[in-house]
This record gives C-alpha cells, sequence and structure tokens, in this order.
C-alpha cells in the first residue's frame, strides 16, 4: 500500500486487477470503486478461476458487484 500510495501522490496511472471472493473481499469493491473517482486510478473486477488452491473459494456475482455500486453511486 505504501508504493500505491506514493504513485497516486505523484499522478502516476494505476491498474488494479479485483478477483472477487465471496466472503473475503465483498467490502473491498466500493473502496475501489471510491479510489477510482479520486485518483489516476483503473479497477478491473476479474472472475475468480476456481482451479487449484481456490477450487474452494466461491465467487461474488458479477450482478451482485454492479448492484453495490449502483446502490452507492446512484
Amino acid at each position: 500500500m505504501r508504493v500505491l500510495k506514493i504513485m497516486l501522490e505523484r499522478k502516476f496511472p494505476v491498474k488494479i486487477n479485483c478477483v472477487q471472493i465471496m466472503g473475503v473481499n465483498e467490502e473491498n469493491f466500493i473502496k475501489l470503486v471510491e479510489m477510482t473517482r479520486e485518483n489516476f486510478v483503473d479497477v478491473r473486477f476479474i472472475e475468480l478461476m476456481q482451479i487449484g488452491c481456490a477450487e474452494n473459494f466461491q465467487r461474488v456475482p458479477t450482478a451482485e458487484i454492479f448492484s453495490l455500486i449502483e446502490k452507492k453511486f446512484r
């Protein structure tokens, strides 16, 4: 986070890929979107690939992410 903060302070464009995992990071979706409104940040929500060590994780449906964002910023 320290490097990210420095890059944002210096106005570097930043791209963040976020894998949405149910029960792990749902609370961060809105924070990431808010970051894009205040800084030079692009966020891409990437679908979870349920293979290998991630095979027991559940993805957050894209429609649910859009719904959360829409409710917050409407």
